[in-house]
């Protein structure tokens, strides 16, 4: 069974969630003691240097994974919810996000602020422009690593615990659950294929309520004018002729038509309307 495309984003949310926090358990306890199994200090920095080659990419590109995967699923869930999104899941939402951002800061500060100044000053000092880190330094920066890495494991635990009343809430309110299946398997336009009457009308009101929006008189201190742009209220009218007979195609018609053949001859069968009365003659200048 192919997935859709929400489906996509929120296992893609997940495994990089997971192997986010697989990383951190991988420096605590793979990276860290097989480092200090090693022979030598040179060996040892040796096999740090190597293991943080890979864990400094990968942590900040999983992250930036989570976080993006995460912004275009909670895009859909809030055309889901509509009015409800802040109501249900607002104060969630900022509890989450706060300790998404403080997670992000402590570990880019864990990237590059001691995992990647390990290998940088060894090859500083192999090129002769400084001296190397000494072994109090390494296992100095190592306890705090270990002890960091710790502390960003407790903070994804809490983004995901503050996470699952979010999604609880979501799937609780059966409107949006809805919405977000069908917004998540089909399209716009082939609802509107499938619904070619309702879609017109849909489309008519909105017309109707944007020209009436625009029509509203804008009172002044002296002069009274409408807030309307010219020929407005001929289309308006034109509009409103054409509207009462798709509405009353719709009205009587007793099955959606298969195609929207039948809703444009309702809007085009109206005889012109006449917007002036008969033309006069302009008297001739004495």
């Amino acid at each position: 069974m192919a997935m859709n495309g929400g489906e996509f984003l929120m296992w893609l949310h997940l495994c990089a969630m997971a192997s986010y926090v697989g990383a951190q358990f991988a420096v605590i306890y793979m990276l860290i003691p097989a480092a200090e199994t090693a022979p030598n200090e040179n060996a040892r920095r040796a096999s740090l240097i190597a293991g943080f080659k890979f864990y400094n990419p990968f942590t900040i590109g999983v992250l930036g994974i989570i976080v993006i995967s995460g912004a275009m699923r909670l895009t859909d869930l809030k055309a889901s919810m509509k009015f409800d999104y802040f109501a249900q899941i607002g104060s969630a939402l900022e509890l989450k996000l706060g300790l998404a951002f403080v997670l992000i800061f402590i570990q880019t500060y864990i990237t590059f602020g001691l995992a990647f100044r390990i290998g940088r000053q060894e090859e500083v000092a192999a090129h002769g422009d400084g001296e190397a880190f000494t072994v109090a330094q390494i296992h100095s920066m190592l306890r705090r690593i270990r002890a960091i890495a710790w502390l960003t494991i407790v903070l994804a635990a809490a983004v995901i615990w503050v996470s699952l009343p979010m999604v609880a809430r979501a799937v609780d309110d059966p409107a949006a659950a809805s919405r977000l299946s069908a917004c998540a398997t089909s399209s716009p336009a082939s609802w509107a294929l499938t619904h070619p009457v309702a879609s017109a009308m849909l489309a008519t009101r909105g017309m109707t309520k944007c020209a009436s929006a625009t029509s509203e008189p804008t009172r002044y201190a002296t002069v009274m004018m409408p807030n309307s742009a010219p020929g407005i209220s001929l289309s308006m009218l034109y509009c409103a002729r054409r509207v009462a007979a798709l509405t009353s195609v719709a009205s009587s018609s007793e099955a959606i038509p298969a195609s929207l053949a039948s809703v444009v001859d309702a809007f085009i069968s109206i005889p012109p309307v006449k917007f002036f009365g008969p033309v006069r003659p302009m008297p001739r200048a004495s």
